[in-house]
């Protein structure tokens, strides 16, 4: 318990700290505004949630819709720029996590989370930011030729599931991810949402998957809550499930943050490229 405090007490050293974010360069007012509603938003049911669960801490509702929201705004920083705030809430997520296994409250860490998140929103509204030039993480150098097999045999291997409608895209992230581990294929949502119900069902879950938005029959924002949906009748908490990652010509915030929403992981406009793709498989852990 006492590590657990050490640990809590250092978090809110580095929320003391941060006294703006660093937005990506290109960054506009819309996105700003959009961030405005949503956080704030999120900020009201964090501490509703919060409460709900510290007068009733076998209120399982309230605690996964703390794991989507803590999710949802984690998502929304890595997309947006906001990369010490993604790491912020990466780590607030672990944090819970450790919490509820030692089956300690996380209501005092989360009421702070809840404060620092007010405060922020405060300086985002008063314009008090810095523009950051930086792609925040090591860059891959997209002249280097891809892995050979050889050269990712020590790398885990990887259930895959590439979605889209197009043979081209479906080809070329097959070819991009083939090093990594077995690379299914998926049509439209419908199809999908029953493999990555199969795979649930012989205990066999795809461990990742590329989701485009614009398909027939199903698109990809369905697709991903249906998924979201099965993987929760399971019994797969959030957060532990399959790692989403949203691959899509739609490069308006309102596609991006409604994704979030729905809790994918990631955020890829394109064309993609083997430098976008890995370094989403590196934030995301899978490689």
């Amino acid at each position: 318990m006492d590590n657990l405090q050490d640990k809590a007490d250092q978090l809110m050293e580095i929320l003391d700290k941060t006294s703006t974010l660093l937005f990506s360069k290109d960054i506009d007012d819309d996105i700003i505004e959009d961030i405005l509603m949503d956080w704030g938003e999120a900020a009201v049911r964090l501490e509703n949630k919060t409460l709900e669960i510290e007068a009733d801490p076998s209120k399982t509702d309230a605690l996964d819709a703390i794991k989507r929201t803590l999710h949802t705004l984690k998502g929304d920083c890595g997309v947006f720029g906001l990369h010490k705030a993604s790491d912020i809430f990466h780590q607030v997520e672990t944090l819970l996590e450790q919490y509820l296994e030692e089956k300690a409250s996380p209501s005092p860490m989360l009421l702070k989370i809840v404060d620092w998140l007010n405060k922020t929103l405060n300086k985002i509204g008063a314009g008090d930011i810095q523009i950051d030039d930086k792609e925040g993480g090591e860059a891959v150098n997209e002249s280097e030729p891809v892995k050979d097999a050889q050269k990712v045999q020590n790398e885990p291997k990887l259930k895959i599931l590439v979605v889209d409608d197009d043979f081209t895209n479906r080809l070329l992230l097959l070819e991009l991810l083939k090093f990594y581990g077995a690379v299914h294929v998926a049509v439209n949502g419908k199809e999908a949402v029953e493999a990555v119900v199969t795979a649930i069902k012989d205990k066999t879950p795809y461990d990742f998957a590329c989701l485009d938005i614009m398909m027939p029959e199903m698109d990809g924002q369905q697709a991903l809550k249906y998924i979201r949906e099965e993987e929760a009748k399971a019994g797969i908490m959030p957060g532990r499930g399959i790692k989403i990652i949203m691959t899509t010509a739609l490069d308006d915030s309102k596609n991006i943050i409604a994704s979030f929403k729905e809790q994918c992981d990631g955020y890829i406009v394109k064309p993609i490229s083997r430098v976008k793709l890995i370094e989403q498989l590196e934030k995301l852990s899978l490689i």
